[in-house]
């Protein structure tokens, strides 16, 4: 299993159920005991996850968000 630290008060744990297949639970509050959902991915999801969150990285990285 990974852990992924969200913030101060969310994380997400990711277990990899078989060769193609990935579980991703969050969880906030106090002591992480509120569940805020699963999400299943496929290894193509987990793939296009992935490129994905690269490219906001690098938005982000160059100020070119709607945020910013």
């Amino acid at each position: 299993m990974y852990e992924v630290g969200i913030n101060k008060n969310e994380k997400m744990q990711i277990a990899v159920i078989s060769e193609d297949f990935v579980e991703i639970k969050t969880f906030g509050g106090k002591n992480f005991s509120k569940d805020h959902g699963t999400t299943n991915l496929s290894y193509t999801g987990v793939c296009n996850l992935i490129d994905a969150l690269e490219k906001v990285k690098k938005d982000m990285e160059e100020n070119k968000t709607d945020f910013f």
